[in-house]
């Protein structure tokens, strides 16, 4: 008597789809039963993923199915890094994937009425399995040309996502990729920059990697900025002879506002956008109301109609700004669908909910430069209350000598020293540079800081007989 497994996953799932083994007995009895039981490797241990066993019938077949996706979600967390340090810029994520492996056996019952069953047989091979799915149609299309969306992954060494290798960001921005290792290895990660003055260079940082283990690599502007020590324009990222190569543009573009998004992603990780257009606020507020008897001598005090109690739901449309092409307002469906985003606030991530109704429209007829996103925060509110000590800053300090100005702005130490013909800007480790052609030594200037909704803008003007001299420059508190 043996079980054979006929069919088995790839050796990475997601846990959207379906994710099966076939078993097939070579007993022939009238009543035979296959048995399978999921086992997940948790704290360097094999345990029963349920306290169940899954049992089909398969006397006619000798054949059966089992389904184990829904065991695996309930040990799968989704997580990503905020605030992120230079120090760290790959983590690993154990948490994002689980080990997974089956074991099997048949039990049956003869015409005599004898029962039996044979020993537990435990599966030689380990599988992983991740959150997230692709549609129907990709699946259709993989098993038609023979493949599956874990070889074309590997094929193509892609990240865990589907944005397009081109992508402009911001000083800002939060921008994050996860890999998963096709390797036990230590990786390298390279960063090829150029810098706002022309200048390029080549950060790499090495990291442990376990074959299958997720890793979360933090790569925002700010982050490589902080490291070279000078304001970028543009970067490349991959992992040494491992992964593809992916691009950033850094638009220093003067934007009025910054909305921050990081979404879980249809492969199981976290994507970001940052949309620098317009935002609507808006709100929808919802009552229960009762009626109340009045006394017989009422005074003002007293009501016949009464609130029992009042929420409220924040609800905004944020602008993307440009789109660079038709595979970026393709992409947005991404974030359409998302079911766990937030919005970044300062230095603190809210729970946010997308609710895009008409969602991605594509017309030959018409081009389409920008999108909105409907999202409102997760949260009905029966209260109002406004966050304290990273709220909105304004402050103007004249200078009138010396070449350095110190000051403490809500916990970040800034430094600014006048120069022969611009001013350098430190902020926590960060260079920034305002230029000042005019500039001379000893001028007095007013430096305004400006603190709103997690952007300091900083603006110097240089006092002079002749000559009142301005320029400006965005330091995102991210950066920091």
């Amino acid at each position: 008597m043996a079980i054979t497994i006929t069919d088995k996953p790839e050796v990475v799932s997601l846990t959207g789809n379906p994710i099966f083994f076939e078993l097939a007995s070579d007993l022939i009895h009238p009543f035979l039963w296959l048995h399978c039981q999921v086992q997940v490797y948790v704290n360097s241990a094999w345990v029963d993923a349920s306290s169940y066993e899954d049992k089909i019938g398969a006397a006619v077949s000798r054949a059966a199915t089992f389904k184990v996706q829904s065991l695996l979600n309930k040990y799968l967390t989704p997580r990503f890094t905020y605030p992120e340090n230079s120090a760290a810029l790959m983590i690993n994520r154990p948490e994002m994937v689980v080990q997974f492996r089956i074991r099997y056996k048949e039990s049956w019952t003869t015409l005599e009425g004898v029962s039996g069953e044979s020993a537990w047989v435990t599966g030689e091979e380990s599988f992983y399995a991740i959150k997230g799915g692709v549609p129907d149609e990709l699946r259709a299309f993989f098993k038609t040309e023979q493949s599956s969306w874990w070889e074309e992954m590997f094929l193509h060494k892609q990240f865990c996502t589907w944005q397009p290798d081109n992508k402009k960001t911001y000083p800002g921005a939060i921008e994050k990729l996860y890999w998963i290792p096709r390797r036990t290895a230590t990786e390298s990660l390279r960063i090829e920059w150029t810098a706002a003055d022309g200048s390029t260079g080549t950060l790499t940082r090495s990291h442990a990697a376990t074959q299958y283990l997720i890793i979360e690599i933090c790569i925002s502007p700010g982050l490589v900025e902080n490291l070279i020590g000078m304001p970028v324009s543009a970067y490349k990222i991959y992992l040494n002879e491992q992964s593809e190569e992916r691009n950033y543009i850094v638009s220093r573009k003067y934007t009025e506002r910054a909305d921050n998004f990081v979404f879980d992603n249809s492969l199981g990780c976290f994507d970001t956008l940052t949309a620098v257009g317009w935002r609507k606020e808006t709100g929808n507020n919802e009552r229960e109301m009762y009626n109340k008897l009045l006394p017989l001598k009422p005074d003002w005090t007293d009501r016949s109609v009464m609130a029992h109690r009042a929420w409220r739901t924040d609800k905004n449309v944020s602008n993307t700004g440009f789109i660079l092409d038709g595979d970026w307002l393709q992409y947005m469906k991404e974030i359409d669908l998302s079911r766990e985003a937030f919005v970044i606030d300062g230095d603190f991530p809210l729970a946010i909910t997308i609710e895009t109704g008409e969602g991605v429209t594509l017309d030959d007829s018409t081009d389409t430069h920008f999108y909105e996103v409907e999202w409102s925060f997760a949260h009905k509110n029966r209260y109002f209350g406004k966050r304290k000590g990273k709220g909105d800053f304004y402050e103007t300090f004249a200078v009138t000598e010396g070449e350095t100005f110190v000051a403490n702005i809500p916990g970040k130490n800034f430094t600014i020293t006048q120069g022969a013909d611009k001013f350098t800007i430190t902020a926590d480790g960060l260079l920034e540079f305002i230029t000042a052609p005019d500039l001379v030594n000893g001028d007095a200037y007013n430096i305004t800081i400006t603190f709103n909704r997690g952007t300091y803008y900083i603006t110097v003007n240089v006092l002079d007989d002749s000559i009142l001299y301005y320029d400006t420059i965005l330091m995102s508190d991210t950066q920091l």
